[in-house]
């Protein structure tokens, strides 16, 4: 490329305003990054003039202008001053401020290349004429040649992270949506509904690649081809697609598990999706890009004649990769300050000196554990203990075919809930033998959440993680294990075990029934793996609001807990207040006999040889020592001879 760096503002440009920075985040991420890499235009084109319109990140504007060669890049936001941002950050690309509108009337040629990975939301300003979202789209496919090419996306209302939402609506959507589009009838709701509005514009009437994204809808943890989401491979997607949905952080009313499975199940797991991306003029081999919550981006394409299952074909660590959303955080204005169940388990999971494995009697939204503050990475980390141990992303760990099918999680949580012990032994015998098979110097992370179920066998799933040092079968087994429970105790799974089992007791049966003994050290050990493996799946800044279902759970226990305590309670103050009792008649007792008062006390004031036995005996029951006995002894014989002198006296006188 050979343009500079210039800036060029047109009608309808918005200041002071910004779309790249807190709930108006740019669409960009490491799997939009990977989707554009991985596109090729269909017909090549000397010097291609190329249009990223909407805000996109700097990362995905460098991907787009580094994979189409020769390219000329025009970046279009509307805000002067994310212009004059990315005017600096970007070289060697043209830039501009203002509105599509506005844009459209200054255009001198049109482009070959139209890329709204943003969609169409973010393309007017408050100066733009009164357009419809299909005015809007018209308007940008204007800017095409007869044969250019668009990429386009559109977040979908109809998606379980929308219908779900716990917050009002006045809290849904931000600054951003100073025109509310989602008003707007024209605006399609659905998948199909996009792809037939994408159709029914002038120049595009086919689409050569449909993907559907779930996650947040402009930084998506997955993208799918639509024609590996057809009822045979909904079940492996689904696995996939509930993992990448748990990254929108949104408050939500219930889990989005059960609507992505009852989807899938129909066949119709695109309208789960939170994204849909229309590709016009490029072709692709996509069938799946995923990146998983521990921090691995595989790119992998559909089944083939000789192997019906993902083909890996490209593997890239994104672990420490920056994305749009992490600085966002939706929270739910609560009507008090108490810390909710939720928190209260989170935090005994997470501290160092509860005891590892014990149950609780609160709940958790899945991966709560993974909002766990940086420093309770690892609760051997926090107990200073010497054998702690990190976990790294190891490329080369990645196999080449993953299989169809749900996750081992999916698989033994349904398993329990039937109430089929014998199905969940053997399938965990079938993860203890997987386990076993592993070679040693490997040092695999083996969760349950990316083993997939393969027939009567297991395979790993995109996974390349491994320990920094060695870990044995059990402990590797009983941590997965650790992980299971604590989702299927946070999400109020049934299962035919009693509650007095869970904890330490339950994990250990299960890797008994995967083959292997724990031991007390074993168990230890592994829970502070387990602990390791949910903390490095936190994202920065992440919500720890626990959907509302589970909020009613939390409540309901807490209401039962409540009665039981004031039962237990009531029981004390009865039980203290015959106590009381006892000790006020004890302490009048004595009281009364150190006052010389009663029966006792009327004869030692006789004067009489009784009286006088008594209080002999009341004064030397009163004396200490010896010391003290013969002192009052000789107190007594020295008052007794005066008298007997006084009285001597007075007789003479």
């Amino acid at each position: 490329m050979s343009q500079s760096t210039t800036t060029e503002v047109v009608a309808g440009e918005m200041q002071p305003w910004t779309d790249y920075s807190g709930q108006s985040y740019a669409a960009g991420g490491p799997v939009l990054e990977a989707l554009v890499r991985e596109v090729r235009l269909s017909t090549d084109r000397p010097t291609p003039r190329v249009l990223i319109a909407g805000p996109h990140s700097v990362s995905l504007v460098r991907a787009v202008a580094s994979q189409i060669t020769d390219a000329q890049v025009t970046v279009l936001v509307r805000s002067a001053t994310d212009a004059a941002q990315l005017t600096e950050e970007l070289p060697d690309i043209q830039v501009g401020a203002g509105a599509l509108d506005g844009f459209r009337a200054t255009s001198p040629a049109p482009f070959d290349v139209v890329i709204a990975l943003d969609g169409l939301d973010r393309l007017l300003s408050y100066d733009s004429a009164e357009l419809s979202w299909d005015d809007t789209l018209r308007a940008l496919t204007s800017l095409l040649t007869d044969d250019g090419a668009l990429a386009i996306a559109h977040p979908l209302e109809s998606a379980p992270a929308n219908i779900l939402d716990a917050r009002p609506v006045s809290q849904r959507h931000g600054d951003d949506d100073w025109r509310p589009f989602y008003h707007d009838p024209t605006r399609p709701l659905t998948h199909d509904g996009f792809v037939d509005a994408v159709r029914s514009v002038r120049g595009i009437r086919s689409s050569a690649g449909q993907l559907v994204g779930f996650g947040p809808a402009a930084a998506p943890r997955l993208l799918a081809d639509v024609s590996q989401t057809t009822a045979g491979l909904t079940g492996s997607v689904a696995a996939f697609a509930k993992l990448a949905a748990d990254a929108d952080l949104r408050p939500l009313l219930a889990s989005q598990d059960e609507l992505i499975d009852l989807l899938a199940k129909v066949g119709r797991i695109s309208d789960a999706a939170a994204v849909s991306v229309v590709l016009h003029g490029f072709s692709h081999d996509v069938g799946l890009i995923n990146a998983t919550p521990s921090g691995t981006l595989a790119v992998a394409t559909g089944p083939t004649a000789e192997y019906a299952g993902w083909h890996l074909s490209r593997a890239v660590d994104v672990s420490g990769a920056s994305w749009p959303d992490a600085e966002f955080t939706p929270e739910l204005e609560r009507d008090t300050a108490q810390p909710s169940e939720t928190a209260r388990y989170v935090t005994e999971r997470a501290t160092p000196g509860a005891q590892a494995g014990e149950p609780a009697s609160t709940t958790a939204p899945r991966g709560a554990l993974a909002g766990l503050p940086p420093q309770s990475v690892g609760a051997a980390a926090a107990t200073g203990k010497s054998d702690h141990i990190d976990v790294v992303i190891d490329e080369s760990l990645l196999t080449r075919r993953v299989p169809f099918g749900p996750t081992v999680a999916q698989e033994l949580l349904r398993l329990a809930e039937l109430g089929d012990v014998p199905g969940f032994r053997d399938l965990a015998a079938a993860v203890g033998a997987h386990v076993d098979a592993i070679p040693v110097p490997e040092h695999r992370v083996v969760t349950l959440d990316n083993l997939v179920v393969a027939g009567r066998e297991t395979a790993p799933g995109f996974d390349a993680r491994r320990w920094s040092g060695p870990v044995g079968t059990a402990e590797t087994l009983a941590a997965a294990f650790f992980l299971l429970q604590d989702r299927m105790v946070t999400e109020h799974r049934r299962h035919p075990w009693p509650t007095h089992l869970l904890g330490r007791e339950l994990v250990a049966t299960w890797t008994e029934m995967a083959g292997v003994e724990a031991t007390d050290a074993v168990l230890d050990r592994a829970r502070d793996l387990a602990l390791t493996l949910a903390a490095g799946e936190q994202r920065p800044g992440a919500c720890s609001t626990a959907d509302l279902r589970t909020a009613l759970a939390d409540a309901q226990a807490a209401r039962r807990e409540l009665q039981e305590a004031l039962g237990h309670i009531a029981g004390l103050e009865r039980t203290i207040g015959f106590r009381d009792k006892q000790l006020r008649t004890r302490e009048e007792v004595i009281r009364n006999l150190r006052k010389g008062a009663g029966p006792a006390g009327a004869v030692a004031a006789q004067r009489t040889a009784a009286g006088n036995l008594l209080r002999v005996a009341k004064r030397t029951a009163q004396v200490r020592s010896v010391g003290e006995l013969g002192a009052g002894v000789e107190r007594v014989v020295k008052r007794a001879q005066r008298a007997r002198a006084a009285a001597a006296k007075a007789k003479e006188s």
